[in-house]
């Protein structure tokens, strides 16, 4: 059997807690003050509305696909599903970050070790925007959670319409503009897991996406 969860956080975190909407707050960026979305956990965000099919495709093209010079196989996926998405709309490539994936390792291995699902504070990433996935399949083995994690947040395309941020329904497709967001330059991504089938993913940006009153493309 196979569970998910992905979990979107655009910019900042602020307040605490699950299921709580959290304030939004200011911050500079080219000389110009501006307000990103922030929240915690929201109850929708919880359950799984990815379709089992569209998973095995993506775990299936993972393994397909050959490995950059420097990137393992499931980096080279996630990147090139990330920089397909934007070439469809004619955004220029992200290109990998090693320090976003070093610190995308580390959240990662901090949800892994408290066995908790959530994002983390702002002051701990500073200009970095972050996504996350969860997925547990303990009969089938996870060979590629970074383009499984990618391919998820892909998936919320369809639940968006153009809105300027935030919208009504956020938190339906929050990832998917993070991914696509038109100065969003860099990427890094990691996952942990517990070694029983669940991987914890973690996706950091540069510059951090989804601020409130623009929109991505």
């Amino acid at each position: 059997m196979f569970f998910s969860k992905v979990f979107a956080q655009s910019l900042l975190l602020s307040g605490a807690g699950y299921f709580a909407w959290a304030n939004p707050i200011a911050r500079e960026n080219g000389g110009q003050v501006i307000t990103p979305i922030s929240h915690n956990m929201n109850a929708s965000e919880l359950s799984g509305t990815v379709p089992e099919a569209d998973i095995k495709v993506a775990m299936k093209n993972a393994v397909s696909q050959p490995a950059a010079a420097s990137l393992t196989s499931d980096e080279t996926e996630a990147l090139r599903l990330h920089n397909a998405a934007r070439a469809g709309k004619k955004l220029p490539p992200l290109v990998w970050d090693a320090k976003l994936a070093a610190d995308a390792s580390a959240w990662a291995q901090s949800l892994k070790n408290s066995n908790t699902f959530q994002h983390s504070s702002a002051s701990s990433r500073p200009n970095q925007g972050e996504n996350l996935a969860w997925n547990s399949s303990p009969s089938t083995p996870i060979n590629n959670p970074l383009a499984l994690g990618t391919q998820q947040w892909l998936n919320e395309e369809k639940s968006y319409s153009g809105e300027t941020m935030p919208g009504p329904n956020f938190a339906n497709y929050g990832h998917y503009t993070q991914i696509m967001w038109k100065t969003t330059t860099s990427v890094g991504i990691a996952s942990a897991t517990n070694g029983k089938g669940t991987y914890w993913t973690v996706a950091r940006y540069s510059p951090p996406g989804n601020i409130v009153g623009q929109k991505p493309y």
